[in-house]
């Protein structure tokens, strides 16, 4: 049986919920990443508080997604008209039930819907292998993100349309 939630843009009455959800991702879902070190968790979360939330859901260059479920945030997503995709978290208990995935096929449908031909991002240790699974591509060496490794990617789409053109002339 397949969960039943919803993608929405955040509003205030979201930002306590987001906040928590995307904290205690990090803190039980990266171990892999932050090892337990808690100058690196703190680090980590110091821009995850229910203010700094509430002014980045407003950047308006920014498009912010949340998989919310009985009306609490079960995932979170943060992308820019840049082509980079700047957060995508899962609560702990709802991973592997496709709050992740949903979030990525959304926001790649935006993304193709608004021309944007590329996703760039920078993943964790953690979450390396799901981006992989959706298609996206090492594409540089690893770097450092909030005291921890991060690791370049990125997923090229291509214009069908301006392919089957092409090819047949």
């Amino acid at each position: 049986m397949a969960l039943k939630f919803q993608i929405v843009k955040p509003e205030k009455t979201h930002v306590e919920s987001l906040a928590y959800m995307w904290c205690r991702s990090i803190r039980e879902l990266c171990c892999q990443d932050h090892h337990g070190d808690p100058e690196i968790i703190k680090n980590w979360l110091a821009n995850k508080t229910p203010e700094s939330l509430m002014g980045a859901i407003a950047d308006s260059s920014l498009i912010w997604n949340l998989a919310l479920m009985d009306g609490q945030v079960v995932g979170v997503c943060m992308f820019g008209f840049d082509g980079i995709l700047r957060a995508l978290y899962v609560h702990p208990e709802f991973v592997g039930k496709h709050v992740g995935a949903y979030l990525l096929d959304y926001i790649e449908t935006v993304a193709i819907d608004n021309g944007i031909r590329e996703i760039t991002l920078e993943s964790t240790k953690t979450a390396q292998q799901f981006y992989l699974h959706h298609g996206y591509r090492l594409s540089g060496g690893p770097v450092e993100c909030f005291g921890v490794t991060a690791y370049p990617m990125k997923k090229v789409f291509i214009d069908t349309y301006s392919n089957l053109c092409s090819s047949r002339w």
